[in-house]
């Protein structure tokens, strides 16, 4: 059976998503200029989604800095204001410099106090889900708010081994590996990366697989022609390692943990 794509999330065009980098001085801390360009881009009139990448604001005088580092520590800003954030972002929307805004890596706290307040609330959430991490208090949270949920990592992000540049200390699952994830895949002559992206889109969640590799990008986005059973979905639904399953732990940096707002 071919699954309906009354749920398709490709869209028929490029989609502009620009995130708020944690060091941006414009609206760290709820203040100050609204950015009227993309970096890199020039003055395009507007993005489609605009993301909080972090909820933890962070000190730089330099934009290409991602994560500040002063002796040794993570340079964070300890006066960072979620809620003036957040009206920093609505004023975007406002301004029709974006259609939608959203966060990234909250916590259910968090996405609380921000939608309590919020006279425009988020439109997404980015975070990082998989089989291995599911995060169902998280997908209820956002489903009860009417928030669309993105997973990144959505296969466990298996290219990390090789970005030696990055600082976090952690394992990366071998998801493709996994004997229920192959067993299904066989099932159904795919790859096990096409399962892992089936089972979270046919749960409505959006799913966003990085690579570099021109015939898996045209694969990963071949997920409509099958359709995973009750059993099968079942099963890869018992693969959930609750927290112990999370493998971007941003307090293993040293100087995030120090933050109030550090979310996990």
């Amino acid at each position: 059976m071919t699954p309906s794509r009354s749920g398709d999330l490709l869209a028929s065009r490029a989609v502009l998503l620009r995130d708020l980098a944690s060091h941006d001085r414009h609206v760290r801390r709820g203040r100050g200029e609204v950015p009227q360009e993309v970096p890199g881009e020039g003055k395009l009139g507007y993005v489609d989604l605009y993301l909080i990448h972090l909820p933890v604001g962070m000190k730089s005088n330099d934009d290409n800095d991602i994560f500040p580092v002063v002796n040794g520590q993570i340079n964070v800003d300890f006066a960072t204001d979620l809620i003036a954030v957040w009206r920093e972002m609505e004023k975007m929307k406002t301004l029709g410099l974006t259609r939608s805004i959203g966060v990234s890596n909250f916590s259910i706290p968090q996405m609380r106090k921000i939608c309590a307040v919020a006279k425009v609330k988020p439109s997404v959430h980015q975070v990082e889900l998989h089989a291995h991490f599911q995060q169902q208090d998280m997908q209820e949270f956002c489903k009860s708010h009417n928030i669309a949920i993105t997973a990144y990592a959505p296969l466990g992000s298996p290219g990390r081994k090789q970005m030696t540049r990055l600082r976090f200390k952690h394992e990366v699952p071998e998801l493709l590996e996994d004997p229920v994830v192959r067993l299904v895949a066989e099932r159904h002559s795919v790859s096990s990366a096409q399962v892992l992206l089936r089972f979270l889109v046919q749960q409505g969640i959006i799913a966003i697989p990085k690579s570099v590799t021109p015939s898996r990008i045209v694969a990963n986005n071949d997920v409509w022609k099958f359709a995973l059973s009750d059993t099968e979905m079942a099963a890869l639904k018992s693969l959930d390692k609750g927290p112990e399953g999370r493998t971007f732990v941003f307090a293993t940096r040293p100087g995030l943990a120090d933050h109030p707002e550090c979310p996990h």
